[in-house]
């Protein structure tokens, strides 16, 4: 298939790199410290030189070319933006007019590529609505430009490209997809470290249990505590079950009115409101950490808590309850904390958003309605998923050990298969849609 081209800017005397296409090209007289543009995670991919690859997307030379002043149709990629970026709608000032203007006369498609996390767009009714994509279909309107011409790449797979409600067309690049093109790993003792969620060095049919070392039915991370965990924490210390589980609830993220918006639903929907004296026994378990967040992130080279697992950890446990990162309307997302589960063939429960089973399903993956209920993946709010999931773990912890052994043993061709799945997901199928579409 013939190369697609990709405007590039020229190389930027600050960051020595081309300079992103979504900075202006005196961005560095802006504020009094130029990198105050960028945040800490972002500044040492693009200070030097080998922000180069970051920039460019890895994108393979045999399918790209990379050029500052094409002469043939061309694609202009807006990648890595600041976090205001479509908040403080920047990007109405700072694209260069002459793409715009070969956007209108069809010698240009733009694409955002939004390879961070998964809630663009999300809704959580009672408690917020991320309205970067109305901003985006706004903008999108207000230039006369089609859905052909404007593409957004992100981890959202909720959205789908023949939506009719967006104005342009989504690409999802699932965190599913990048599990085949491995760029480096450590290993140490219990331990694994995945670098931008790459897993293709493990061997397929990795990770052999011995139930004997069996601690703990559950294990549970919950390092970011947002209202979805922090009720699923409540619920698992309303229902005695909490000694069922290795988890962790670490850094405390909930605003001051969570407990109110958790009450306003509840009462809502003709339900009892929060009990206060478990809610201080909720706001005590802040702090908790496992093994796992106690290691030092440098020792992996790594910014990102998630980007390893501690092998210890699924060791000691027959299963898990994923909470995902997401768990609203319009926005389906898998970050590592899915992919860490069906790669180390645990079975697991997932609190994430409305039909995010169905979804991962859609992908060829299997889940487990033969053992319990999994019917909390149609509830449209979290706190109806999280109440439905409460009552499956009150059912798997009525079972004997003996009954739980048998249950794993019925799952290894499910679980052998997701990880076979995941490991045989292509990291560049995004890609192939691009170089389909035609001028």
């Amino acid at each position: 298939m013939e190369k697609i081209v990709i405007k590039i800017n020229e190389i930027d005397k600050i960051l020595n790199i081309p300079t992103p296409n979504w900075l202006p090209k005196d961005w560095y007289k802006e504020n009094e410290n130029p990198f105050d543009w960028f945040d800490e995670i972002d500044r040492p991919f693009l200070e030097n030189t080998t922000g180069m690859a970051r920039y460019t997307l890895n994108f393979p030379s045999n399918l790209v070319k990379l050029e500052t002043n094409p002469t043939s149709n061309y694609f202009y990629f807006i990648h890595k933006t600041p976090s205001d970026f479509f908040d403080n709608k920047i990007f109405n000032k700072y694209i260069n007019d002459d793409v715009l203007s070969d956007i209108k006369n069809n010698k240009c498609k733009i694409v955002f590529y939004m390879d961070d996390d998964g809630g663009w767009g999300e809704k959580v009714p009672y408690f917020y609505n991320d309205d970067k994509l109305d901003i985006l279909n706004q903008w999108v309107i207000k230039n006369n430009f089609t859905k052909e011409q404007v593409y957004f790449i992100s981890h959202n797979c909720f959205l789908e490209p023949t939506d009719k409600k967006n104005k342009f067309t989504p690409i999802s690049c699932s965190n599913l997809q990048y599990t085949s093109n491995i760029s480096n790993h450590h290993q140490r003792k219990n331990s694994l470290y995945i670098n931008y969620h790459h897993c293709g060095f493990i061997a397929e049919d990795s990770f052999t249990y011995d139930f004997n070392k069996i601690e703990k039915i559950f294990l549970s991370y919950n390092k970011n505590i947002g209202p979805h965990r922090f009720y699923f924490m409540y619920s698992l210390l309303k229902n005695n079950l909490i000694n069922d589980f290795l988890y962790s609830f670490v850094e405390n993220n909930t605003d001051a009115y969570c407990v109110d918006r958790i009450n306003n639903y509840l009462i809502d929907k003709s339900k009892k409101i929060l009990d206060v004296n478990i809610i201080e026994k909720t706001n005590n378990e802040v702090g908790k950490e496992i093994l796992s967040d106690k290691i030092q992130v440098h020792e992996f080279n790594g910014e990102y808590y998630g980007q390893y697992l501690q092998i210890e950890d699924f060791e000691k446990t027959f299963m898990s309850v994923v909470t995902e990162s997401n768990v609203g309307t319009n926005t389906i997302y898998f970050s590592e904390k899915t992919i860490r589960v069906l790669l180390t063939k645990h079975p697991f429960i997932l609190i994430s958003s409305q039909n995010s089973l169905k979804k991962l399903k859609e992908f060829g993956f299997k889940t487990f309605s033969k053992w319990w209920d999994e019917s909390y993946d149609e509830c449209e709010h979290f706190i109806d998923r999280i109440d439905k999931v409460t009552q499956v773990i009150k059912s798997i912890k009525k079972k004997t050990n003996k009954e739980l052994i048998q249950i794993r043993q019925e799952m290894e061709e499910i679980l052998l298969h997701n990880q076979r799945i995941l490991l045989k997901k292509d990291s560049l199928g995004w890609l192939e849609q691009i170089q389909n579409i035609k001028f």
